[in-house]
């Protein structure tokens, strides 16, 4: 009997072929950053359906990526690296802010990320944030957990520049401004998906100019969309949304003009 039938149906299910288009959430959320405004008015104004489609490969990404998170956060929170809110598996008891570890129902309360909200609507949710080292020592930072291709991160000499320049930079000083905790230091960690046992940290220092102005970038854009002006593309080549997984880089890069046009057929 010949197994090629049952091979190529798993290949078909299983393979990059095989899209499943999903809905696109158009929350603004600092995990997304950094900011495009051209997104922001073409997903509102342009009556342009937005194209995200899913993978197996990207998703067991994305999956090992959610894995990470939670199994980083539980061996930190019992060695004392995180400060924040923790619930009980068992009964449900929240407790907030404080240093781990917290136990209750004899084990560990998982960790609970710090939601933020700006007014201008985007929220933040740090991986990780720390006051104090577990000897006592003062360390006031955000911890943010990063998975990594196989042998990429041996040839990695800085984190890459979304990670750092924007979304955890972001966090710290949102949380600093909502929560007052006096956050100093962003520290990046890379743990490789292949081998957890490879791992790169980073330290990066804020930048308070690069958090205002994406701030001032979300307000341009919602004055853009009230005007139906196009904004420009932060990217410089289709290459670049594809790695972002931007929902409109399949037509971004169409004319302007074009999308000018589409963009004032909805206007108010």
């Amino acid at each position: 009997m010949s197994y090629d039938n049952v091979f190529s149906a798993l290949d078909k299910a299983l393979g990059d072929v095989n899209a499943i288009h999903e809905d696109y959430k158009s929350e603004l959320r600092a995990s997304s950053l950094p900011f495009c405004q051209r997104e922001y008015v073409l997903h509102r104004a342009g009556n342009i359906a937005p194209v995200r489609e899913s993978t197996f490969f990207g998703d067991c990404c994305m999956e090992m990526g959610t894995a990470l998170h939670a199994v980083a956060q539980r061996y930190m929170g019992i060695a004392g690296l995180l400060f924040g809110n923790w619930k009980c598996g068992k009964c449900q008891k929240v407790f907030l802010d404080l240093k781990g570890p917290v136990t209750c129902c004899d084990g560990y309360a998982t960790y609970e990320e710090y939601e933020f909200r700006h007014a201008s609507g985007i929220t933040a949710h740090p991986d990780g944030v720390c006051l104090e080292l577990p000897d006592g020592t003062p360390f006031r930072a955000i911890w943010e957990f990063k998975g990594c291709y196989p042998g990429k991160m041996a040839k990695m000499q800085t984190p890459i520049w979304r990670h750092s320049i924007f979304q955890a930079n972001f966090y710290l000083h949102l949380a600093n401004e909502q929560k007052n905790l006096g956050l100093q230091h962003i520290v990046i960690v890379y743990v490789d998906r292949g081998l957890p046992s490879n791992r790169k940290y980073f330290v990066v220092q804020p930048n308070r100019a690069v958090y205002l102005n994406t701030l001032k970038a979300i307000e341009g854009a919602k004055e853009k969309l009230r005007l139906r002006v196009l904004p420009e593309r932060i990217c410089a080549t289709q290459q670049d949304g594809i790695e972002l997984r931007c929902p409109y880089q399949a037509v971004c890069f169409n004319p302007d003009a074009t999308l000018q046009r589409m963009i004032e057929k909805t206007a108010p």
